[in-house]
């Protein structure tokens, strides 16, 4: 600290340097709001998009899971419309009842003759489900992504191993704007 700060011996004289002095000394001004504002700016910068980031893919990865379960109730909605229906053929037309006990329980009347075809199992067609479009994010988080530079490159930020690092620089970057630059105080206040 003697090679970078110089104080004439007669201007010590019971007064003590503080740290604020000394570096005005040294750098010649005192320490610069706009420098520290800059520094909370890219700290602020680099956390955000790591908060951010992780909580909007949750977010579009809730919504799909949503939308792919609407498409199931759809379905069982749609399988028990069908199974109503059936009951109630069952419960009204004789004809249907008839049906159901040769197909399921191989009744046979009096001289009928019934002949078994090697079919297998009825092959239940299930429906793939529909082709799932993007999900859309409301309309202002997406006006305000759209500003944003780092919603191109969102993968820095979401990944777990670049994301503490890029949380432990921005918490840097904090320590160091309170260090090098700490908010004045107001005298008299």
């Amino acid at each position: 600290m003697d090679d970078l700060v110089h104080i004439p011996a007669h201007a010590n004289r019971g007064i003590h340097p503080t740290r604020t002095s000394a570096r005005t000394e040294v750098l010649g001004s005192s320490p610069s709001p706009v420098m520290f504002w800059l520094l909370v700016l890219l700290a602020s910068a680099t956390f955000a998009p790591c908060v951010i980031v992780p909580v909007l893919r949750e977010y579009r990865a809730v919504k799909l899971l949503e939308k792919v379960e609407t498409g199931a109730i759809e379905r069982m909605r749609t399988d028990v419309g069908r199974q109503r229906a059936h009951l109630d053929a069952l419960r009204k037309d004789p004809l249907v009842v008839a049906r159901v006990a040769q197909r399921d329980l191989a009744y046979t009347r009096r001289n009928e003759t019934t002949v078994f075809v090697g079919v297998g199992s009825p092959v239940e067609k299930v429906s793939a489900p529909a082709v799932l479009g993007k999900v859309e994010l409301p309309t202002v988080v997406a006006t305000v992504l759209g500003w944003l530079p780092f919603s191109d490159r969102s993968d820095i930020y979401a990944d777990p191993a670049t994301r503490g690092t890029l949380m432990a620089l921005s918490g840097a970057l904090l320590v160091a704007a309170f260090l090098l630059y700490p908010p004045r105080r107001r005298l008299g206040a």
